[in-house]
C-alpha cells in the first residue's frame, strides 16, 4: 500500500467506525518535547492500536474500492500529496509505504506541521529499541550523515535535486523523524532536558489544552490564527468558511471509541470573548420532544433570527426550491455584440400583447416576515425525511418547521399570513385558497390549505406547526412523543442525521435523478462518477455500520464547543 494511503489513516480514522474497546487514558506529553511554531498538533495515545484498528475495519478496503475513494485520489489535494510523497521518498531513500508507517508507529506518537505548504513536519513516537531495531529506515541509514545533538546521534539525508531533508534518530525508547534538520535538533534537546522554548509554552497551544481539558484517544490541535492566514489553508479548507473562523484563536478536537459509538468534542476558543448568549437549552429541549422516531434529519436552533425561521418557512414549507448556482469566477461573454437583429424565432412573437412574465407568480415573504418579526422566537425546529412514493418507483420528501414564541400565537394571524404569502405562487386574488379545519383521532385541531397544496399547521399555544404532510404533522402532534432531551447549558443548535434509515432512500433517489445504473457503486470504469449516485453514495455504503451522527453546540461566550457522536450499529 503507497504512502498515500498511510498519509490519510490518522484523520480518517477519526471518521471511520470499528467499535473496540476504549484504549487505556495514559497522559500525552510529547508535546513538551516538541519545539515551537508548529501550527497542526497531532497526538495519539496508542498510534500501533489505532493503525491496527484501521488496517482490520471493514471500512477500509470499501472505501478504497469505492467511487469516492477514486474521485478524492485525482483531486488536486491528492495530486499535491503524492508530489510530496515522491520527493519524500527520493529524499529518505525508503519507499514511502504502510510498511514504513507501521514499522515506526509506536504507542504514544505525536505529529506536529510547522508549514503546511511545504508539509515540514516533525514526528515522534514512543517506540522500543528492538522495535526500532527493525524499522525500514535502518536499511537505508548507511548513506544517510551522521549527526549528533546534545550528546544524541541522530542521521540526516538531503536530496540534490529536490532539497528536501530527512532526518532520523532512534533512542532511549523514541523515534523520530523530521523533514527540518533544526527540527530534529530542537527536539533531541528537549528530550535531553535542555531548557528550551517548546510547543507545549507557546500560548496558543497553552490555551488549547486548558480550553479543551483531558485529550481522548486521538488529539488535533490547530493554531487558527495562523492557519487562516496561510493560502493553501484558505485554497483547500473544505468548509471555505475563513470569514467565520477569523474569531477563533485556536480548536482543538478529541476522538474517543466504545463499542457502540464514536465521540467527537471540538473546541474553539475566540481571540475575544463574545456577548453572553441566553441560555435556550430549555425551548430547544421542548420542541426535539416532537420529533417522530423515524425522522431521518432534525436540526434545532436556540433563540432564531427573524430570517432564518423566514427562510424555513419558505424554503421547506411553503416554496421549496434550489438554491442559486455558485457565483461565476470569469467575466460573461458580451451578449449583444454580435447578436444579430432578428430570426426565424422571432416569427411567433406578437408585438400586441404584453409578454408573458414570471415574476408575479413566486412567493412574497412580506406577510410571513410581519408576523414572524411581532413575535419573540425562543427556538425553531426543521424536520426532515424521505418517503417512498405510492407508484414504488420515485421517492419523495415530507418536511415540517416547528417555531417556539415566548408568547402564544394568534391562530388567524398566522394563517392569514400564510395565504398571503403563497397568493400568486398557487392562484391569484387567493382564489380557491381556503384554510379547512379538521380534528386528529386525539382530538386535536389543525388546517390545511385546500385544494392540491401539501401545506399542514396546528397550533399549540406557544408553539406554531408547519408541515408538507398531515400524517408527519400528526405524529409530531402526539403528546410528549419523547422524554426531553437532557441538554448542556448554553446550548444553541443541535442536529441528528439517522444514516442507517435514510441510505436506501437516498441512494435509490440519486440514482434516478442522475439515471445511473443500480448498483453502481464503486469505480465507473474510466469515466467519471456521478456525483451523488456514485461517488457520495459509495462513501455511505462505506460507512453502513454508522447508525446515525449528531451534533449539540454550546455557546459558551470566550469558546464555542461541538459534541459530535457516530452512533454504531451492533
Amino acid at each position: 500500500m503507497k504512502l498515500r494511503y498511510a498519509w490519510i489513516a490518522i484523520p480518517v480514522a477519526a471518521l471511520m467506525v470499528w467499535g473496540w474497546a476504549q484504549l487505556p487514558q495514559t497522559p500525552a506529553t510529547l508535546a513538551s518535547n516538541m519545539p515551537p511554531g508548529a501550527v497542526l498538533y497531532l497526538e495519539a495515545k496508542d498510534f500501533a492500536a489505532l493503525l491496527n484498528d484501521w488496517n482490520k475495519s471493514p471500512e477500509k478496503p470499501a472505501w478504497l474500492a469505492s467511487a469516492n475513494y477514486d474521485m478524492f485520489s485525482k483531486s488536486r489535494l491528492f495530486l499535491r500529496l503524492s508530489d510530496a510523497q515522491t520527493e519524500f521518498a527520493e529524499a529518505a531513500g525508503v519507499p514511502p509505504d504502510m510498511a514504513m508507517l507501521s514499522s515506526v508507529a509506536g504507542s504514544e506518537s505525536a505529529l506536529a506541521i510547522y508549514d503546511i505548504g511545504k508539509l515540514e513536519f516533525l514526528y515522534m513516537t514512543r517506540l522500543p529499541a528492538a522495535t526500532a531495531a527493525q524499522s525500514v529506515f535502518r536499511s537505508a541509514l548507511a548513506k544517510w550523515s551522521p549527526r549528533s545533538a546534545d550528546g544524541i546521534s541522530y542521521s540526516v539525508k538531503i536530496d540534490k535535486a529536490t532539497k528536501r531533508v530527512t532526518a532520523y534518530s532512534a533512542s532511549n525508547g523514541m523515534l523520530l523523524l523530521a523533514t527540518r534538520e533544526d527540527l530534529m535538533a530542537g527536539a533531541l534537546a528537549l528530550l535531553a532536558k535542555r531548557p528550551n522554548a517548546a510547543l507545549r509554552n507557546e500560548a496558543w497551544f497553552d490555551h488549547a489544552v486548558r480550553g479543551a481539558g483531558p485529550s481522548g484517544e486521538l488529539r488535533l490541535a490547530c493554531n487558527l490564527e495562523s492557519l487562516t492566514k496561510s493560502p493553501h489553508f484558505r485554497s483547500y479548507w473544505i468548509q471555505q468558511n475563513i470569514t467565520e473562523l477569523k474569531q477563533y484563536e485556536v480548536s482543538v478536537a478529541d476522538l474517543t471509541r466504545s463499542g457502540t459509538e464514536v465521540r467527537e468534542k471540538r473546541v474553539l476558543i475566540r481571540a475575544a470573548a463574545s456577548a453572553e448568549v441566553a441560555d435556550a437549552s430549555g425551548p430547544i429541549a421542548q420542541l426535539l420532544r416532537m420529533v417522530p422516531a423515524n425522522a431521518g434529519l432534525q436540526r434545532a436552533w436556540g433563540s432564531p433570527q427573524t430570517a432564518l425561521a423566514e427562510q424555513l418557512v419558505t424554503a421547506k414549507i411553503l416554496a421549496p426550491h434550489a438554491g442559486g448556482s455558485p457565483a461565476g469566477k470569469f467575466a460573461p461573454p458580451d451578449a449583444g455584440a454580435s447578436a444579430p437583429e432578428g430570426s426565424e424565432d422571432d416569427l411567433e412573437t406578437k408585438i400586441d400583447e404584453t409578454p408573458y412574465s414570471a415574476a408575479d407568480a413566486a412567493f412574497h415573504a412580506e406577510a410571513l416576515r410581519t408576523l414572524l418579526q411581532t413575535v419573540e422566537l425562543e427556538a425553531a425546529l426543521s424536520v426532515q425525511s424521505t418517503k417512498p412514493q405510492a407508484d414504488g418507483v420515485f421517492i419523495g420528501s415530507e418536511a415540517a418547521v416547528a417555531l417556539l414564541a415566548k408568547t402564544a400565537w394568534n391562530g388567524d394571524a398566522a394563517r392569514a399570513a400564510v395565504l398571503a404569502s403563497v397568493d400568486g405562487l398557487w392562484t391569484s386574488g387567493k382564489l380557491g385558497l381556503n384554510w379547512v379545519a379538521k380534528q386528529s383521532s386525539a382530538g386535536r385541531t389543525y388546517y390545511t390549505i385546500s385544494g392540491l397544496s401539501p401545506v399542514v399547521m396546528a397550533l399549540d399555544g406557544r408553539t406554531l406547526l408547519l408541515a408538507t404532510s398531515e400524517a408527519l404533522l400528526l405524529s409530531m402532534l402526539q403528546p410528549a412523543n419523547t422524554a426531553a432531551p437532557a441538554l448542556e447549558s448554553k446550548t444553541v443548535f443541535t442536529a441528528q442525521f439517522r444514516h442507517g434509515v435514510e441510505r436506501a432512500n437516498f441512494g435509490r433517489l440519486m440514482k434516478l435523478i442522475e439515471h445511473s445504473s443500480p448498483g453502481a457503486e464503486g469505480p465507473a470504469n474510466g469515466r467519471e462518477p456521478e456525483f451523488f449516485s456514485e461517488n457520495l453514495l459509495s462513501l455511505s455504503m462505506s460507512l453502513a455500520r454508522v447508525e446515525s451522527e449528531s451534533i449539540a453546540v454550546r455557546d459558551l461566550g470566550n469558546a464555542v464547543t461541538q459534541t459530535v457522536v457516530y452512533r454504531l450499529r451492533q
